[in-house]
């Protein structure tokens, strides 16, 4: 016998349920694979911009004890130098100079890092994230310039103050000692 319109109804009913509940599962179970495929992302992305931050504040460390150490042995030569063959006030024109030339080229490094830091940020995570990160970079680059301007002048102002007492005592001892040599040997 045929089956009778309402059974066929209700069957064809039951089957368009079945099939709902069925698309309905696959989809929740697909959008929770790709919020934890996007929170996965997520997580790799903020370690990666991490990671980078990390190794871009080390060259600039690198960056600031190599200037450092460059212009104490170059302010310390010329004081030396220029002081004996010219004289301590042209020494302390020149030290100037090359006090401020160093600090211009911490300074340049320092801004270099920071544009790397922010193109990376912005490739990597983009967003509003990555303007956070990009503002938190910025502001630490920023404290980093400064402390690094700080560092150099106050360790150069040191060394030449240092260089400068040192320049000065050996030149009395040596006045001293030829005021004496001069009375013993008359």
């Amino acid at each position: 016998m045929l089956p009778s319109p309402q059974a066929h109804a209700s069957r064809v009913t039951e089957q368009v349920i079945h099939l709902g509940a069925l698309w309905w599962s696959s989809s929740c179970s697909s959008s929770s694979s790709s919020s934890s495929s996007s929170n996965s992302s997520n997580s790799s992305s903020s370690r990666v911009v991490v990671v980078v931050v990390v190794a871009l504040i080390i060259v600039v460390v690198v960056v600031v004890v190599v200037v450092v150490v460059v212009v104490v042995v170059v302010v310390v030569v010329v004081i030396v130098v220029v002081a004996a063959v010219v004289e301590i006030v042209v020494a302390i024109k020149v030290v100037v100079v090359i006090v401020v030339v160093a600090v211009v080229v911490a300074v340049v490094v320092v801004v270099v890092v920071i544009i790397v830091i922010v193109m990376v940020v912005v490739v990597v995570v983009g967003g509003v994230e990555g303007v956070v990160v990009v503002v938190v970079v910025v502001v630490a680059a920023a404290v980093v310039v400064v402390v690094v301007v700080v560092v150099v002048v106050v360790v150069v102002l040191v060394v030449v103050v240092v260089v400068v007492v040192v320049v000065v005592v050996v030149v009395v001892v040596v006045v001293i000692l030829k005021i004496w040599w001069a009375m013993f040997n008359v």
